[in-house]
């Protein structure tokens, strides 16, 4: 009884896309290049940290796309689940704006919760995080000599789920030096009292990994995403070349090393000098 029912929502869920894909009266498609910096700062065991700047344009580098500002504290309730607060800002544009119009801020803050299954050398995290979204009022008028101004901004939720696979191709040492690695989000749109509307958009990506070190590995890939507006009556296509760096920094350790060995030496000093 119990599949029955999943299998009813999920076919609910898929016949409303489908009739909801099947109002689209305009469609647009890009070819977009992301580039990402990400870092992720061990704060204990237990404790985490991650950051994010990513540039995002679109066509190539013909314009601008979006630019994310992100930072996110997690903590690890074992070695499975995982729980975690952050905050986004960006500035979100539109393909071909007009020269007239003006990026359109957000804030976005967010809860999230995500779980890890491993299969052997596969592992496979799901993740879902709530955003509480404040974005500005773009005003353009009529006159077209005017310039766009924001005036004030709107409040809405979004739901988003998230399925991230990774899997080792190459080890050295019994570390993994080269990864496959990709993951499957839906976002659902959400009005201020938290009923989801309908479905805003979904993300395929897949990328390749290479660990540089300890601290600093390279991911390059593609991703395919598809968003509409609230009235589905737009549909944008985004075919994107995704290129990142990330860093990680213990911070435990590095403590551990140098500044915990630094306030002994300098309090046996103290104690030899009053002696």
């Amino acid at each position: 009884m119990k599949g029955t029912r999943q299998y009813l929502f999920i076919l609910a869920v898929v016949c409303s896309t489908t009739i909801a894909f099947g109002q689209l009266t305009e469609e647009s498609r890009h070819f977009n290049t992301w580039l990402s910096l990400k870092a992720k700062v061990d704060l204990s065991d237990r404790l985490y940290v991650n950051s994010q700047i990513s540039l995002r344009r679109y066509d190539i580098l013909k314009s601008w796309q979006k630019i994310i500002l992100r930072a996110r504290g997690l903590y690890k309730i074992n070695d499975f689940v995982v729980a975690g607060l952050g905050y986004t800002y960006s500035r979100n544009f539109e393909p071909d704006q007009p020269t007239n119009y003006i990026s359109v801020p957000r804030s976005d803050i967010f809860s999230e919760f995500g779980f890890t299954n491993e299969f052997d050398e596969l592992k496979l995290i799901n993740r879902f995080r709530l955003e509480h979204r404040f974005t500005g009022n773009l005003v353009v008028p009529e006159d077209g000599n005017e310039k766009a101004y924001i005036d004030g901004t709107s409040f809405s939720n979004r739901l988003r789920y998230r399925a991230t696979f990774k899997y080792p191709l190459m080890k050295v040492n019994g570390l993994t030096k080269i990864y496959a690695a990709g993951f499957y989000e839906l976002f659902l749109r959400m009005d201020s009292n938290f009923k989801i509307l309908n479905i805003s958009g979904n993300i395929f990506k897949i990328v390749a990994g290479y660990k540089l070190n300890d601290l600093v590995t390279l991911e390059g890939g593609f991703r395919r995403t598809i968003r509409h507006n609230r009235t589905y009556v737009e549909k944008e296509i985004n075919t994107i070349l995704d290129m990142s760096i990330k860093y990680r920094f213990d911070f435990k350790d590095q403590f551990a090393k140098q500044v915990m060995p630094a306030f002994q030496n300098l309090f046996q000093e103290e104690r030899h000098l009053e002696n």
